[in-house]
């Protein structure tokens, strides 16, 4: 690609400073509050600042520990009052907008590596022309698109989640590329098991009478989800009479696909509904048999599940036609009774899902069982599908390279330096204004709740549980109080810090802070808002004021910062987080970084070297982030 040679030439170009004096720029180079030094013209090592120290309230000159130190930005100290007087304003290119030299007549490289410079400029013979605000954007987006990549590779969601509906965003393995087109090609093969066997593998585990009839069971449902066939089967004879059974079979369950590690996470999801049906008041699935191999009646992995009562909660949260579809006019003005069954609803979620508490671990991960029924686990790694690419080969979907390792962690630090290294991993040579990125979330990370996973009194770290997929659609109510009958889909149930654990808000609460929300799509900040509020403090009661209740009412800031770096089914974007964390600062709501242009312009200004503004930022995000 065109834009990415002139790119590359630019890193290699030579820096124009006054009396045309040039310096090669080469592979020591690194970007340092918004200077370019290179330790064979400076002396100093790579990625030193220059002679200044860094002392500002906050932040430590040395990288955060556990962190990539590759890349990060120090920041220079404010002049002082003698230096004022002495200085003169900074010179500015009034082209590329770039400053060309410091208060102090000090000159400045220009930080041109998005093609933002002068028109005309020549470069090894060959012009690179200025690029119009349409082409920088576009170069702009294309450099910095990396984030999202390497967050895509292992940010995935696990093999076996809950398949999207209505109430819950597309997962990114949902879009209509030719790979997960191929992906389909399973599903007649597990579609094409005869209802008869899912008939005969019941009859076989309830031991309904002492010969098999398929007249005694009736299909009552059909469910084929992106990731799971669940085939709801009733008992209309025998002793069983009356009792309604889910059998589910994963969407990945045909023997050219299905691996150690897709075993190994099925065994952990019934492994984990059995462990909280024994330690917990949560009501769950009971799992009555399970098979994580092909030689069964149906041929493929399945486990089978008696069916619990109550609709699925988007029926008392909004009015739903028979298609499924909201008939509300404006969903943030519900009637008495719909208000008062939300409330019911949130209270009773905030209740059920505090049972948690009681269970804690010395290290994130899955629990890892090799027999689900004996209850002896494990804390291991967890596995999840990378990003699937257009023009993937079949070879490759069936691969364990579509399996990628999440390691455990005994340490919060540890635990979102991993998911930090790698959205933003060590670069040869990285673009300036990824670097402000990049130290914004240095910032985030080092900060209270992100860097100790402690409960009150204690001091050692603990981790806990948390359920990846807590929607509308994974949540079983009674119709007529709204209160919580059953909690589904232990899919992706992980053990994790206990600031993103089962203290926080529930999906359908957290839109405000994921990507692509808008107004007028579901409910209104405002509104989000006060719920969270209702389930914090219903969470709070149950968990005391200094448990994991003081997490709820900051937990969808917090969950996209998780998100952000580990992915979510949701989405994810470290930018968009990044925008709205900085504009709960005070005084930067008006300065409109929700625009593209907006958000441009401020981390140009960053990259150039901006102290006062850094030092606000990094006194008042810590504030911002606390319980």
């Amino acid at each position: 690609m065109l834009f990415f040679r002139k790119l590359l030439k630019r890193f290699k170009c030579v820096s124009r400073h006054k009396g045309k004096k040039s310096v090669q720029v080469d592979e020591g180079d690194r970007l340092v509050s918004g200077f370019l030094t290179n330790p064979k013209l400076s002396g100093l090592p790579c990625g030193s600042a220059s002679s200044v120290e860094n002392d500002l309230p906050g932040i430590s000159s040395e990288p955060l520990e556990g962190f990539s130190t590759h890349g990060t930005i120090s920041v220079p100290t404010d002049p002082t009052p003698e230096d004022i007087t002495q200085s003169s304003p900074p010179e500015v290119d009034e082209t590329s907008g770039n400053a060309v030299s410091d208060q102090f007549g000090n000159e400045m490289p220009t930080l041109d590596f998005f093609g933002m410079g002068k028109p005309d400029e020549e470069i090894d013979g060959e012009s690179l022309g200025g690029f119009d605000e349409e082409e920088e954007l576009e170069a702009l987006q294309e450099v910095e698109g990396d984030a999202q990549e390497h967050f895509s590779e292992e940010g995935g969601s696990s093999a076996t989640e809950t398949p999207p509906t209505s109430e819950s965003e597309p997962d990114e393995r949902e879009k209509s590329t030719e790979a997960t087109k191929a992906l389909g090609e399973d599903w007649p093969t597990i579609r094409s098991v005869p209802i008869l066997r899912f008939k005969k593998v019941l009859w076989e585990c309830l031991a309904n009478g002492e010969t098999f009839s398929g007249d005694d069971f009736e299909e009552v449902n059909t469910f084929q989800g992106g990731f799971k066939l669940i085939r709801m089967i009733k008992v209309i004879s025998g002793p069983k009479q009356g009792s309604t059974y889910a059998i589910k079979i994963p969407g990945i369950g045909v023997e050219s696909r299905w691996k150690w590690q897709d075993a190994e996470m099925f065994r952990s999801q019934i492994g984990t509904m059995k462990l909280l049906r024994d330690t917990t008041k949560i009501s769950i699935p009971e799992v009555f048999t399970w098979d994580d191999g092909f030689q069964n009646e149906l041929g493929a992995p399945f486990m089978i599940m008696q069916c619990m009562s109550g609709v699925t909660a988007n029926h008392i949260w909004y009015n739903l036609n028979e298609d499924g579809e909201i008939m509300d006019e404006d969903v943030d003005m519900p009637t008495p009774e719909q208000t008062t069954k939300r409330e019911v609803f949130l209270r009773s979620l905030a209740c059920r899902m505090s049972e948690l508490q009681s269970l804690e671990f010395d290290k994130t991960g899955v629990l890892r069982f090799k027999n689900p029924d004996s209850g002896h686990y494990e804390v291991g790694s967890s596995w999840s599908w990378t990003k699937i690419d257009d023009g993937a080969s079949r070879h490759y979907l069936n691969s364990s390279e579509m399996l990628k390792e999440t390691p455990t962690f005994a340490s919060t630090k540890d635990y979102f330096a991993h998911g930090f290294n790698h959205v933003f991993p060590n670069k040869e040579y990285d673009a300036p204004l990824r670097l402000v990125v990049r130290r914004f979330f240095n910032i985030i990370l080092a900060s209270d709740p992100f860097t100790s996973s402690t409960k009150d009194g204690d001091e050692d770290e603990t981790f806990i549980l948390r359920h990846d997929d807590l929607g509308l659609q994974n949540i079983l109510c009674d119709p007529a109080t709204g209160e919580v009958t059953g909690i589904l889909d232990w899919d992706s149930a992980k053990i994790v810090p206990r600031c993103v654990g089962y203290s926080s808000a529930p999906v359908f609460l957290k839109r405000d802070w994921f990507p692509e929300y808008t107004l007028g799509k579901g409910h209104m900040p405002w509104k989000l808002e006060e719920y969270r509020e209702t389930f914090a403090g219903a969470m709070i009661e149950a968990t005391g004021q200094d448990g994991d209740g003081k997490f709820s009412m900051k937990s969808a800031m917090y969950q996209s910062i998780h998100a952000a770096l580990f992915g979510d089914s949701s989405g994810s974007d470290p930018h968009d987080v990044l925008k709205k964390l900085l504009q709960q600062v005070p005084g930067m709501s008006h300065l409109g970084l929700e625009n593209r242009d907006n958000y441009l312009t401020f981390r140009q200004r960053m990259a150039a070297g901006w102290p006062s503004m850094e030092k606000k930022i990094a006194e008042e995000l810590p504030k911002i982030l606390a319980p």
